[in-house]
């Protein structure tokens, strides 16, 4: 084997290295965007799961203070009922 056909041989092989090496930067750089952007989905979506457990808890707050005001209203009404009854009552003893 000539020293002209290891030269060819070992300038082909470089060449070849190179080609794959460069391929094979391509597929990490392609890879490492794609796992930033699983990155920014994992962080939008529990981003989404704050604010779902935030609007939960302001309905739940919410109906709370609504029973609260139906509670209240009830207790009114119900006052309301006893003093005419009340006053029925009197009315019939006079």
């Amino acid at each position: 084997m000539s020293a002209f056909t290891v030269f060819q041989k070992t300038t082909f092989e470089y060449k070849w290295r190179r080609f794959l090496l460069n391929g094979m930067c391509l597929f990490t750089a392609h890879y490492e965007t794609l796992q930033d952007k699983l990155a920014q989905l994992k962080d939008a979506r529990d981003a989404l799961n704050v604010l779902r457990d935030e609007h939960r808890e302001k309905r739940r707050r919410e109906q709370e203070e609504l029973e609260r005001l139906r509670q209240i209203q009830m207790a009114q009404k119900l006052e309301v009922l006893r003093q005419k009854k009340q006053v029925s009552v009197d009315e019939m003893s006079e």
